[in-house]
């Protein structure tokens, strides 16, 4: 996995790249069941509750009162972005990125970010914009790239937004009149997905 993702705005660390990618999850995840003791979080979870799914994900990845293990957070975590949850789905689009608990796979890595950046999560929209400046699990194509950073400033806030305001700016001075004319019209079509696990 290279170090860097090469950016319009230069080189940013695939660190700093999934940082910002699980920046949601970490309030996200943990708002549903703070604290909750496993013995009160698994029989949730094995229910199908989806927010304790996810929680006990997130977990398994960080070894929070359980052996830390990648692949059983990469089980949680599918469970509850199957059912539509977007900090599930940002997590499991990073297990996949970085390789932890699935062979690394960035074409997946992409269909989970794109899973929740069609929900609306602004740090999922980023990472996409990222991706197809890179040419990272999904074709380069900087019409994308230009949509998803713009969807992504509409959301986000501060230095982020900012990043994706420059980012989508200097996307489109790659693209033609016409290619420009149709991302603003895609930016202006899009509407966020309502997820179907619910």
């Amino acid at each position: 996995m290279p170090s860097k993702f090469r950016t319009l705005l230069g080189e940013a660390s695939i660190q700093r790249v999934l940082f910002l990618a699980a920046a949601l999850v970490i309030g996200a995840v943990t708002a549903a069941y703070p604290d909750e003791p496993l013995d009160q979080l698994l029989p949730r979870a094995e229910r199908g509750d989806v927010a304790a799914q996810s929680e006990l994900g997130w977990k398994y990845a960080k070894g929070d009162g359980v052996p830390q293990s990648y692949a059983e957070a990469v089980k949680w975590f599918r469970k509850a972005a199957d059912q539509g949850n977007v900090a599930a789905q940002i997590n499991l689009g990073v297990s996949y990125a970085k390789g932890d608990g699935v062979p690394q796979d960035y074409a997946e890595a992409a269909k989970w970010y794109r899973k929740a950046a069609d929900q609306g999560n602004g740090t999922a929209q980023s990472t996409l914009g990222v991706m197809y400046v890179q040419g990272q699990g999904v074709q380069q194509d900087y019409v994308q790239a230009y949509v998803w950073f713009h969807l992504a400033a509409s959301t986000l806030s501060g230095l982020e937004r900012d990043a994706a305001l420059k980012e989508r700016d200097l996307a489109a001075t790659r693209l033609t009149p016409e290619q420009l004319q149709r991302a603003q019209q895609m930016v202006q079509d899009w509407k966020p997905t309502t997820p179907s696990g619910r």
